[in-house]
């Protein structure tokens, strides 16, 4: 143990010195390591960001080719809309002629006199006259 004390007290400089060299480079190589494992990590990272920018162009194509048949779709709707809308109209006006023809046949009908007497035997006779007329409604 005195051999040890001695070796230090006489050699500590340069024991400190290779001490601090050794901490030097123990220092380098693990700023090198680290160095290099944040390169790689921004390689990594560089070409997902690049096959990210892809996947969005991707996105953005199918998402404006959705966009112009959901556009297409809602013309077809529309046209349809309209066309239906306008059929509608032309059936209304249509059942509303219709209707007001059988109103007016209604009323003079009403209105019509029952021949050859009265009673059930001259509705009879009046009916069986008009038979045509009655039929076409």
């Amino acid at each position: 143990m005195p051999l040890i004390g001695v070796l230090l007290a006489r050699y500590w400089k340069p024991l400190a010195l290779v001490v601090l060299l050794a901490g030097a480079f123990a220092y380098r190589v693990e700023l090198i390591h680290q160095r290099n494992s944040a390169l790689a990590e921004v390689a990594q990272l560089t070409a997902e960001a690049a096959a990210l920018r892809v996947n969005n162009q991707a996105l953005g194509a199918s998402i404006q080719v959705q966009n112009a048949a959901i556009a297409k779709l809602k013309g077809d709707g529309d046209a349809a809309a309209q066309m239906m809308n306008s059929r509608m109209a032309a059936a209304s006006m249509a059942g509303i002629a219709v209707a007001a023809r059988g109103a007016d046949q209604a009323r003079a009908l009403i209105a019509a006199p029952i021949e050859s007497g009265s009673g059930c035997e001259g509705a009879i006779q009046w009916g069986n006259a008009r038979a045509a007329e009655l039929s076409s409604w």
